[in-house]
């Protein structure tokens, strides 16, 4: 994939986390728990069990340090 900034190959890799990987609307005190107010959008398709975590691929643009993912369909 090409970075949609600045035109650069960006490398294949994934984002990793021990509970789950969310975008939030609000900022939270534990980030992974959608339990208050405000949107949130769940950024992974499967979870892993209790001690396997999550992940999600994601391409990464080393020139102009951003990642990008595709967001499952819910």
């Amino acid at each position: 994939m090409n970075c949609p900034y600045c035109g650069n190959k960006m490398k294949q890799g994934y984002i990793q986390c021990r509970d789950n990987i969310i975008w939030a609307e609000k900022k939270r005190a534990v980030a992974a728990i959608a339990l208050t107010s405000g949107e949130t959008v769940n950024l992974v398709e499967n979870r892993g069990g209790l001690f396997s975590g999550v992940s999600t691929t994601a391409f990464y643009c080393g020139n102009c340090q951003k990642v990008i993912i595709d967001i499952p369909r819910n």
